[in-house]
């Protein structure tokens, strides 16, 4: 039997040729895939301070603290659900710093005031997720990789969804 996947219209088509009369197969792509990028560095300045460990997970968590940054980004302090916690890192124990939370970094959310990020964000229309506030469970999916300029800190950067969930 030979497979063939096509994607489209947020569907996985299968194409089965061992029995040509046999009808196609759809399978529904879940969320987790119809928001996952193909380019993890996109509108990311400086993407090599990154260490790309997963292409895109999706996390939950509660929402600890926001802070705006000059690159355009802002950090959101996710206290992460219990099945998540095993993805933070000795550098999100930091305080200052992460403060025993994940980073999520939504990115090009405001016009850059830092030099060197204002390039990453030519052509994106802001903001490009919702600001949930202080206090709210949200699901957030992205890249979850390693900061190797703020010791080594796991991070979802950048935070391609921010979903409000009960």
């Amino acid at each position: 039997m030979i497979v063939i996947a096509i994607i489209g219209s947020g569907a996985l088509l299968l194409a089965r040729f061992a029995d040509p009369d046999a009808a196609p197969l759809v399978v529904p792509q879940t969320a987790h895939d119809l928001v996952c990028r193909k380019d993890p560095s996109e509108h990311v300045y400086n993407p090599f301070r990154l260490r790309v460990l997963d292409r895109c997970i999706t996390v939950t968590g509660v929402v600890m603290d926001i802070r705006d940054e000059a690159d355009g980004d802002y950090h959101i302090l996710l206290r992460l659900d219990p099945p998540f916690a095993a993805l933070l890192r000795a550098g999100n124990m930091r305080n200052p710093g992460p403060e025993g939370n994940l980073v999520v970094e939504p990115v090009c959310e405001r016009p850059p005031t830092q030099a060197d990020a204002v390039s990453a964000c030519v052509g994106v229309t802001m903001p490009t997720v919702p600001r949930p506030p202080r206090g709210t469970h949200v699901q957030v999916t992205g890249p979850y990789v390693l900061d190797l300029e703020h010791f080594n800190w796991a991070e979802i950067h950048p935070a391609w969804s921010i979903t409000t969930i009960p």
